[in-house]
């Protein structure tokens, strides 16, 4: 019974996390301070494995390590990606946060991330949830952080072999999702003791996910039994001081873990819990990393990055049903002209011809439909020059007072790296002139700032109009205009 319900949990943890299904063909890599294991999964074929044989440290050395890997392998183009990531550059912090939805956590959590990051420049984070605090209200939040600039250089290497990423997830969330495969109760605490190349990670969690703490230890654990014996009895002793845990269980996973869990099960008092698959290899974490699906909130992928597969798959599709169209439309002008030139032997050929052309225009019509959509998909793609365009729309919408009506919006790009824009609108009825202008230097003021920074001409001579416009009995609306740019 006890083994029905721990399928049943770890079924239900999958599905939580959306990552029952693999697609057809998909990667698994784990990158972990230098090393890359990579794991290939092809419809219902056992994986296959590779591993580089050369420290990888930089954004290029990662991409040249995943061609070889893709011809080692033969990976076929266009293939999804879902990444374990851990460098000297991530850095991970336990910050308290309201029990909200995630819409308002992740509000609340880009507020600390100035306080929280350990380096200079802008941040890339996502989270993962830890242990909740009943008493004060609050729940914990891991947070996981790393400069911006190199998450963008790792995902540009990606895209550049034909490879997509879906899921980038930090090493933390990964050894979480061992413990929720281990037949253990929920509410139990457990110690996951995690060996690599040249580090060692003890993950201290409840059975249901919920981590209490992590320690990386800058040691290789396969030298330093006796170093590792006191490290996990010391993680042992904090989750009792700290969290008031009882921890008596303990596993062990990653390199050349085989002979130090025979060690520790000499000189623990602990209960080993041992998994239902090998974990006694380096493969493992890549192993899991490729059952990790887009909608984790410790991904650290960009939304518009893993939508980027959909976005050019339905771009290619778009332009095979426009030359499709224009096929059609060729043979039915064809039709067109033979009907004419045979029209007095063909019985109602007058009608037959009108019909014709009443199915070529709409043939035309559908076709320039699809050119408008390819248009449209090419123009929210990731890459897109058109993303600056519509976050202007998008914040027009949220600066604009409810009390002003938009007449007309005309954004133009000058394809020089600029944008230029019109805005013209009035005042609601019955607005009175100082409430008018209170409505337009906000407006103006909020063009100018953050984020948009846009450089506005001579916005001044609004007030000017308004002023000028006559008193509280004016029959006529007053109107504003805004003309500018955008970097």
């Amino acid at each position: 019974m006890s083994t029905i319900i721990q399928q049943g949990k770890r079924l239900l943890h999958r599905l939580a996390s959306g990552r029952l299904f693999r697609g057809a063909k998909s990667l698994g890599v784990s990158w972990i301070q230098g090393d890359v294991h990579v794991v290939y999964y092809r419809g219902r074929h056992l994986p296959q494995r590779w591993k580089s044989d050369t420290p990888v440290h930089t954004a290029d050395q990662f991409r040249d390590a995943l061609i070889k890997a893709k011809g080692r392998l033969r990976i076929g183009a266009e293939c999804e990606v879902f990444m374990v990531l851990d460098q000297d550059q991530m850095s991970h912090s336990q910050v308290q946060a309201p029990p909200v939805k995630n819409k308002d956590l992740r509000r609340f959590l880009a507020r600390q991330i100035e306080t929280e990051q350990t380096f200079v420049g802008d941040a890339a984070w996502s989270w993962s949830n830890a242990l909740s605090d009943d008493r004060s209200g609050k729940h914990h939040v891991l947070m996981h952080m790393m400069p911006k600039t190199d998450l963008d250089e790792i995902i540009e290497r990606m895209l550049a072999i034909g490879f997509y990423p879906k899921a980038i997830v930090p090493l933390a969330e990964v050894l979480n999702s061992h413990i929720c495969r281990l037949d253990i109760d929920p509410e139990e605490t457990l110690v996951l003791l995690a060996s690599f190349a040249g580090k060692t990670d003890i993950l201290v969690a409840r059975g249901s996910g919920k981590i209490l703490f992590i320690r990386d230890l800058p040691y290789s654990a396969q030298d330093n039994y006796q170093q590792v014996l006191r490290d996990v009895e010391l993680s042992v002793l904090y989750a009792k001081q700290k969290f008031s845990a009882l921890i008596n269980k303990v596993s062990v996973a990653g390199e050349s873990s085989t002979q130090l869990e025979e060690f520790l099960k000499e000189n623990l008092k602990l209960e080993f819990i041992l998994p239902d698959d090998d974990w006694h290899h380096p493969y493992c974490w890549a192993m899991d990393a490729a059952e990790f699906r887009g909608e984790s909130t410790a991904n650290l992928v960009p939304a518009a990055v893993r939508r980027s597969h959909l976005v050019h798959n339905s771009l290619r599709w778009t332009v095979a049903g426009t030359g499709l169209l224009a096929v059609s439309a060729v043979l039915v002008v064809g039709e067109v002209e033979y009907i004419i030139a045979n029209s007095q032997q063909v019985i109602g050929g007058r009608q037959e011809l009108r019909h014709l052309q009443s199915e070529l225009r709409s043939l035309e019509s559908s076709q320039q439909q699809f050119e408008e959509q390819s248009r449209r998909i090419d123009y929210f793609s990731v890459n897109s020059a058109g993303e600056h365009g519509v976050n202007f729309l998008r914040y027009l919408g949220k600066a604009m007072p409810s009390k002003m009506i938009l007449l007309k919006v005309n954004v133009v790009d000058t394809k020089a790296g600029q944008w230029t824009f019109v805005v013209d609108g009035m005042m609601g009825a019955n607005v009175p002139v100082g409430e008018a202008v209170t409505y337009i230097e906000s407006l103006g003021k909020a063009l100018e700032s953050r984020p948009l920074n846009a450089k506005l001409e001579d916005w001044q001579g609004n007030l000017d109009q308004v002023l000028h416009s006559g008193g509280a009995h004016r029959r006529q609306q007053l109107r504003f205009n805004f003309k500018g740019s955008l970097q």
